[in-house]
């Protein structure tokens, strides 16, 4: 709560000087790193979201100082920004797969942009439909699906996720609530891990993969 309330009044702090005023990205330094020492404030690996969606990361250096009446003020030519080491996406692409030959259908893969707990997030949508699942990366711990995972023994490095909307299968029976995962595998293929059985127990061991080959939006299907 102290870190929440930190952040907004240093985000209000930094509007009210209009050093924030940069167009159309987005982002909450909730997601950051802060830290705070004599009159300076760092921020280590801040997400910040672009108009496009895409998430970049970036360190951000601000000086304060305080005017004759005692108010607090950013110094001039502050904050200052870095671009940090950048989120770690694996060899997933983002782009159009289509399913096996017998499957006449599309799937779209968007993404990294800035989803839970301030992680790179995939949405896998079937085209023309309802379905989307959502998957986030990087490490286990703090992941979004944590308990879940951590229950399953789950060590393999895939990409997790969980499927939140959608009423038809995508050839393999994945429904609303389970838990599944992306993996990568030769010649920009990417493979779709159902991990709930029909009875909605998870298991380590994928109960169903689904292959998705790289593909145009015309020679989909």
């Amino acid at each position: 709560m102290r870190a929440l309330l930190f952040s907004t009044a240093l985000a209000g702090l930094l509007a009210a000087t209009g050093a924030s005023r940069a167009a159309d990205a987005t982002f909450k330094f909730d997601y950051g790193a802060v830290a705070a020492s004599g009159r300076q404030i760092t921020v280590t690996r801040l997400p910040v979201t672009l108009p496009s969606g895409k998430v970049v990361l970036e360190d951000v250096t601000i000086l304060m100082r305080a005017d004759s009446a005692g108010k607090l003020r950013v110094v001039a030519g502050y904050p200052l920004t870095e671009t940090s080491v950048q989120p770690e996406t694996g060899a997933l692409a983002a782009g159009d797969y289509a399913p096996p030959s017998n499957l006449d259908y599309r799937l779209t893969l968007a993404g990294p942009s800035l989803g839970a707990n301030g992680r790179p997030q995939w949405v896998l949508d079937r085209d023309g439909d309802d379905v989307s699942l959502r998957f986030y990366g990087g490490a286990l711990a703090g992941h979004p699906l944590e308990s879940r995972i951590a229950a399953i023994g789950a060590t393999a490095g895939w990409t997790y996720g969980v499927v939140d909307g959608g009423k038809c299968d995508l050839g393999c029976n994945v429904k609303i609530g389970d838990l599944v995962a992306l993996s990568t595998g030769t010649d920009g293929q990417i493979y779709l891990q159902d991990l709930t059985t029909d009875s909605g127990v998870d298991h380590a061991v994928p109960v169903r993969t689904l292959a998705l080959r790289p593909c145009t939006a015309a020679a989909c299907g």
